[in-house]
């Protein structure tokens, strides 16, 4: 038995509620279909918005991470002298570490395509600096990068993160946190063994 309980306060038409439920149901208003529960029934967008009950999914930004801030500083004074000068692996143009066109560029791209290789984003084996002209213009330069990184790193290492790129992994906030505690140490480490300061600090 459908028991007639409110009036619907939108249209004035009469809201109905099954039997042994707290879910009510606006013909008019829903096209005779849809059950809601009565605290979300015609809430007003501004409300809603303000409630969550309505909100726009934001895409996630990985270089916009702490977690890829701490790591692309830490990689771009590992491979810069004191004074903060750095070279860029496929290029050998000379660049300030704290310049706008100088990047912290990946030899396996975070995302390719609609394929993500977020396993090895944070990989030390897998970054070196760019300019912005290779890192952008040319993607990566990725054939003259990995003859870098071999010469650096040997290439059983390259191998080794070649094969980790396959695995699956999600950035949640947990790894972010580890990711940007780790690099934040290392860099703090780094600084202290060369005895100068955090470049972009004392810009």
């Amino acid at each position: 038995m459908i028991e007639k309980r409110k009036i619907c306060p939108k249209c004035n038409s009469q809201m109905f509620q099954r039997f042994n439920s707290t879910m009510w149901y606006c013909p008019t208003c829903e096209n005779s279909k849809k059950f809601i529960k009565v605290d979300e029934l015609h809430t007003s967008k501004k409300t809603g918005a303000k409630k969550g009950l309505k909100s726009k999914k934001t895409k996630f930004n990985f270089y916009s991470t702490t977690a890829w801030k701490n790591c692309s500083h830490y990689i771009l004074t590992y491979y810069a002298d004191n004074e903060g000068n750095v070279q860029c692996s496929t290029s050998s143009k000379w660049m300030k570490v704290t310049d706008k066109n100088c990047h912290c560029g990946h030899y396996i791209k975070t995302r390719d395509m609609s394929k993500t290789n977020y396993a090895v984003a944070f990989e030390f084996t897998n970054l070196a600096p760019q300019s912005y002209q290779e890192n952008i213009f040319r993607s990566g330069n990725q054939l003259v990068m990995r003859e870098w990184l071999i010469k650096q790193h040997g290439l059983k290492a390259i191998e080794e993160l070649e094969l980790k790129q396959h695995n699956i992994c999600k950035l949640d906030t947990i790894v972010l946190l580890y990711w940007a505690k780790f690099y934040e140490k290392q860099l703090d480490i780094l600084l202290k063994k060369r005895g100068i300061k955090d470049h972009w600090k004392s810009k």
